[in-house]
Formats: C-alpha cells, structure tokens, sequence
C-alpha cells in the first residue's frame, strides 16, 4: 500500500523492490511532521525488513496568513493618487494579535501565529476609489483549528464615458477623441441612424479627468459639446454632442425669350427626387431649400415644350447637355437654364388699286401680339414690312386699320416656322361712287349736229385716282369728237373711250365731257346713247354708274313766218360760222302770208340751209328768237 494509517507507537509494513527509496511522511496539519526516508537493501536474509520512523510533534499554535492583490483596468496602472498599502486589523477571541494592525501593498502578505482553536476576525480599513472583495467571503469568524488565509482582492472602482451624438438635418459619421491622459487615449467613430448615435468608452478608474473632442465633420456644425474635461465618476458618465447639418439652397432659374410658357425640371440629390415646373414670359426661378452640403445634385430641364431651344445653362459646374451635376455648397447654388423661342418671320404685304395711307396689322401667336403698319404712297401700289421673332406655330395677322375710303381685309392665319418667313398678303380697294349723268338739250334735228354733255361725280368716301367713260355711239348717230379737260379720249368705233387719271377727292365732280355727233337717223325714230363711267377703286353704289338720253330726231322744217328785218341782219347771219337754228315744227297752214320782202329772207333761209348754214327760226313778232352755234361735220 502506498499509505497507511497508524497510531503513536504502531508500526505497518510496505513491501517494496530492493533498490527502492522509500519516504514516509505525516500530513496532519495539527503536528510537526519529521519524513524518514530508507532505500531498501538487498535481502540477506529471508524476509529482511528496514525499519522508517516518522516523528510527529503536536503543533500548540496555527497560522492565518493575510495577502493582498489589487486589480486595475486593463493597461491601466496604480494613479499618483491612489492609495499604495492597505491596512488590516486581525483580532483573534477579541484581541488584537500583535503587530497589528498591519499593512500591505500589492500583492503583500503577512502570516501570524494564533493558538490553535481561537477564532479570528480580519478586517480591512475603507481604501478610496476600491472595491475590496475576500475570500472567505466573511473574514469575521475565522476558526483556527487548522493553518487559515484570508485573501483580500481591492479593484480599482471605474466608470464609463457614454458619448450620445445627435445628428439634425441627414445622418453621418463622426470621429470622437478621449483623451484621458499619457497612454489612455481613445478613438471612436460614431455613426448615427435616424439622427441619434452612441459610443461607450472605459472601464476608466473614478476621478481620472478625460478631455472629450470631436474632429471636424465636413458639411456638418456643432451646436452642443462639453464645454470642459469630463472627471469620470462611477457609473456612465454622459456627454453628449449635437451636430447640425450644413445645407444650402438650390434655386433653379428659367429666363423665356420670345414668349411664355411652362418649362419642366427633374431634381435629384443623393437619393431624394422632385419634379418642378416654372412658367415664365421673361426669369422665374424655383427653389429647393434645405439640401445637406457635399450633397451631389443633378438638374435636368425635361423636353422644352413645343417650339422651344435650350440655348444654355450655366452653373456650379460644367454642363452636359440639358443637365448639370454639382456639389451642394452652403450657397451659391444657381442653376441658370436659357430657353429661346424657335422663331421666324411675316412678310406682310398691302397692296392697293391706289392711293396713299397707311394700313395697321398685328400678328397674334398665343399670348404674343405685335404691332406694325404699312404705309403706301402713290404711285406704288404696294409695300411691305416684316415682322420678325415671331414663335413658331400659327399666327394669325389681322388688319386693324386703313385710311378712310379703303375697304377692309380678312384676317388671315399663316404658320411661322424656324429660321424661315411665312408670306401673307392683303388687298384693300378703295371705296368709291362714281356716278354720271348724261344729258342732251337743244334741236335734235336730221342730218344735223348735236351735243351730249357727260359729267361724272365722285361721290366718296374714297378718292379716285382713275376714271373711264365709255359710250358706244348707237345706229342714228354718228361720232364727231370727245373732249373734256383731264380728259383722253380714244375711238375704237361705235366705242368713244374717255379716261381720267386725275385724283379726285370724295364729293369731287370731274370736268365735263362734251359728245358732239351728227344725227343721221330718221326723222321720228328715238335714238338712245348711254354712258357708263367705272373707276379703279370698289365702287359701292353700281346703280348709277350709267345715264342715257332718249331723243327723237325731227324734220328740217322752215317756219312761214316773214319778218320785215332789214337785209344787213340776214347779212350778218350769214357771217356767221356754220349755225344750227333750231325749228319749230309747224303746219304749212300756220305759215302766214306777207309781203314781198319776207319772202325774199324766207329764199334766203332756205337757201343758206341748202349750204349748210343752218336754219332761222322766226316769230310772229318777227324777231331772232334763238341761234345756237353748233360745228357741222
């Protein structure tokens, strides 16, 4: 066996092989133990035995050791104001033993003898800033039937450092520094999620002073901070730091030349997109406030509407297109979008049939109206003006006045397209009432001349600038000459052609003509002769613009009326270029008879009319009554 249990003065046996060494030992704490130690011979005999004797030697006192371990922080050591030895007070069935109280640093130990039997008590004096913790848990109640140790452990009291960051405005990342003295600095990246954000720092032993900073965050100002060193107490220790995001303003402009419309925008900013849509006839803008700084921001003007050009777009940075792409300062960011109308041009052209005036138009294209006038001055008779910048699409050109006497226009829709001028043309007439009246008076005899007055009268409310009398000479008469001052006069028989290109005001009447004819028809046949006068304006009034005389031709007839007038007046009537005298016509039965002498001036009337002299109209009273000279063909 390799033990064995033995009373004072009892002896045991263990075999063991001869070269063997053998210790026997006691281990009953209450003795001394003295070991014996043999090594077993080679027998020499049968059953040779050697012989050990342990000694035990009974122990009247027993032992309580005290140790003392402190535990800091990891990396952290003993603090200059820390406390270095920690006193212990052991009493034992109520007296102090000697020596104490007693002091021990880290890791120290001190044992003391205490009759065997006694009970002790070991306490430990408040050692700042430690948690002292013993095993046996209670050292108050310690029996010393055996050796004892009372193991007393005191760990640095700690705290930690809880840093809170709020994040207003967008979410980020920040970088906290804690700074707690020569070798205990710590780093720390918080990131915030719906605008909030921890991070804890320590176990840091109580009463240590930490200095808690934050490094600058591009795009983001801090609003909260611990304003001095935080001393760290035990527990958490807050400190807590408010950022707010730096933003800036997005406005967008539109400047709209040649006309007014809506433009639309897409608006994208890291992830957030909105549409916007400004309406303008010269710069209206819109704004996006409140966007985070750093932030890239793309602005695109969507399809112009119909009719339009992107002609530029200026900004932060460099175009592409109808996009612009920019980083988010904290101002200045203007995006400058330039749209130019497509547009063309209206030739407008007036064209008169005489005249001077000046005739207004304006050009209607949406919302946009122009204004412009044509002034004609005679003898043209027609001009033009070009109205330029007008937006593509339809238009349409009214015409808003003309001078008194013209006619109006209809208005009229022409398309205008890009770069390219649309034609549109108007005519205007002036309004005019020529009327004529033809007349014709005196002896309308056979085989005798007569005189057709025509006069022509301008009745308005324009001026005339160009008449025609035309008059077909009928069967019984035959054509002898047109005159009349302003007037020229052509034949292209039956047909007499009067023209007139004097300008006569509304209310004017035109120089008479004078139709001088033979009368060849026969004697109680009517002859009627017409005259028809037009003019180159519209004539309003066409129910008088022609007149015509019916006349019955008569019978050369000589009166039987003798006069006694001396012979020097028939003498004189002889003188006289040839002559037309008007006759009465009269029954032979009228005639009254006379004397010698009249019958002498009746031969010579009739005689005078056979050369063609003319004829003599008598009374009863015997005097001239009527002579009217009159040219004979």
């Amino acid at each position: 066996p390799s033990t064995l249990t033995l009373i004072a003065g009892a002896s045991g046996t263990v075999t063991a092989p001869a070269g063997t060494i053998c210790t026997a030992t006691d281990v009953d704490a209450r003795f001394t133990t003295t070991p014996a130690t043999v090594t077993l011979l080679v027998p020499t005999g049968p059953n040779a035995t050697q012989t050990a004797t342990v000694v035990n030697t009974y122990k009247p006192f027993r032992s309580l050791t005290v140790t003392k371990t402190v535990v800091y922080p990891e990396d952290w050591t003993a603090l200059p104001t820390d406390q270095a030895a920690f006193q212990f007070t052991v009493v034992c069935n109520g007296v102090a033993v000697t020596g104490s109280p007693f002091t021990l640093s880290n890791s120290g130990s001190v044992s003391v003898a205490v009759p065997i039997g006694q009970t002790c008590s070991v306490t430990e004096a408040a050692a700042p800033n430690f948690t002292t913790t013993s095993v046996p848990a209670s050292t108050t109640a310690i029996l010393m039937d055996v050796n004892k140790t009372a193991a007393f452990t005191n760990t640095r009291t700690t705290g930690t450092l809880l840093v809170t960051k709020t994040a207003i405005g967008d979410n980020g990342t920040f970088q906290v520094n804690v700074d707690c003295g020569t070798g205990h600095t710590f780093n720390a990246a918080i990131s915030t999620t719906g605008g909030t954000g921890t991070a804890s720092f320590g176990p840091i032993p109580v009463g240590v002073s930490c200095a808690v900073t934050e490094a600058k965050q591009t795009g983001w100002t801090q609003t909260v901070g611990p304003k001095a060193a935080v001393v760290i107490a035990a527990g958490s220790n807050p400190v807590a730091f408010t950022n707010v995001r730096d933003t800036g303003d997005l406005v967008v402009t539109k400047t709209a030349i040649g006309g007014t419309d809506t433009f639309s925008f897409s608006i994208a900013c890291g992830e957030s997109s909105v549409t916007r849509s400004i309406t303008t006839g010269g710069t209206g803008s819109t704004s996006v406030v409140g966007i985070p700084t750093g932030t890239s921001c793309t602005v695109t003007e969507t399809a112009p509407p119909t009719g339009w050009s992107l002609t530029s777009v200026t900004g932060p940075a460099e175009a592409s297109g109808a996009s612009l792409t920019f980083t988010t300062a904290a101002s200045g960011n203007i995006v400058a979008f330039v749209n130019t109308r497509d547009s063309g041009t209206a030739r407008i052209t007036k064209t008169v049939d005489g005249g001077s005036g000046t005739f207004a138009f304006s050009v209607t294209c949406g919302t946009l109206v122009k204004t412009v006038t044509v002034t004609i001055v005679a003898p043209a008779t027609s001009a033009f003006v070009d109205v330029a910048d007008l937006p593509t699409g339809s238009c349409v050109v009214e015409e808003t006045a003309h001078p008194v006497g013209y006619n109006g226009a209809v208005s009229q829709t022409i398309i205008i397209a890009k770069g390219a001028t649309a034609n549109v043309g108007f005519r205007n007439d002036r309004q005019i009432d020529l009327a004529v009246v033809k007349a014709n008076t005196g002896p309308f005899v056979t085989d005798s001349g007569a005189l057709y007055t025509i006069d022509v009268t301008n009745n308005g409310p324009a001026s005339e600038t160009h008449a025609v009398v035309t008059d077909v000479v009928p069967a019984g008469l035959t054509f002898v000459s047109a005159t009349g001052t302003g007037w020229s006069c052509t034949t292209a028989l039956p047909t007499v052609t009067c023209v007139n290109d004097s300008v006569v005001a509304a209310g004017g009447v035109y120089p008479t003509i004078t139709l001088a004819v033979t009368i060849t028809g026969a004697a109680g046949t009517p002859i009627t002769n017409k005259a028809v006068v037009a003019g180159a304006g519209i004539d309003i009034d066409l129910t008088n613009n022609e007149s015509s005389v019916t006349r019955t031709p008569t019978a050369v007839t000589v009166l039987g009326t003798v006069v006694t007038a001396p012979l020097t007046t028939v003498a004189r009537l002889t003188t006289i270029a040839p002559v037309v005298l008007a006759a009465q016509p009269v029954t032979p039965s009228a005639l009254p008879k006379t004397g010698a002498s009249s019958r002498v001036l009746l031969a010579l009337a009739l005689g005078l009319l056979a050369f063609g002299l003319g004829a003599i109209e008598f009374t009863n009273a015997r005097q001239i009554r009527r002579i009217k000279s009159a040219k004979r063909p």
